[in-house]
């Protein structure tokens, strides 16, 4: 569950903060790359464990965790309760309307992610904020760059704003 605390038109883009919270052993989404964005993690309660460029990291409260941009990453509540997070990004690229799909419960409990029309839709509009790593860029390009129009014909919009 996601709750924003500071959005993007409040601080003129320079960054977003928001709440997460994150059901015993969940995760947010699979090894993924915020290009142009470090996101920085300041655990509230539970236990989380980090992974980033290949370095795993269990956080517990009161400890924070910070991914630089263009890391490789991923991470998870390694615990048996509830995690909660305060998540930052800076800066913002179009955070809110991001996981507003999540919110909305397009996004896959297993892995993180919406189904491939949205995927695809996403990876046409969404470059700056992130992208999943695997596939390889090439896969992705030839399978989700065609993709994108198709989406757009069955109705995927973005922006998809968070409430």
């Amino acid at each position: 569950m996601i709750t924003f605390l500071e959005t993007s038109g409040g601080t003129n883009g320079e960054y977003v903060s928001f709440e997460l919270r994150v059901r015993p052993h969940g995760f947010a989404v699979a090894p993924h790359i915020h290009p142009f964005a470090e996101e920085s993690f300041e655990i509230r309660s539970g236990m989380c464990t980090f992974v980033a460029d290949g370095n795993e990291r269990k956080v517990g409260p009161g400890e924070e965790a910070t991914v630089p941009a263009g890391a490789v990453h991923a991470w998870w509540n390694a615990g048996d309760e509830e995690s909660v997070a305060i998540v930052d990004f800076r800066p913002d690229f179009k955070t809110e309307e991001f996981f507003g799909l999540a919110q909305d419960g397009k996004v896959s409990g297993k892995t993180g992610l919406p189904n491939l029309l949205w995927l695809a839709y996403i990876f046409r509009t969404y470059n700056e904020f992130g992208y999943i790593v695997k596939p390889p860029l090439f896969v992705r390009r030839a399978v989700l760059g065609p993709l994108g129009p198709v989406a757009r014909l069955f109705g995927y919009r973005l922006p998809h704003p968070y409430p």
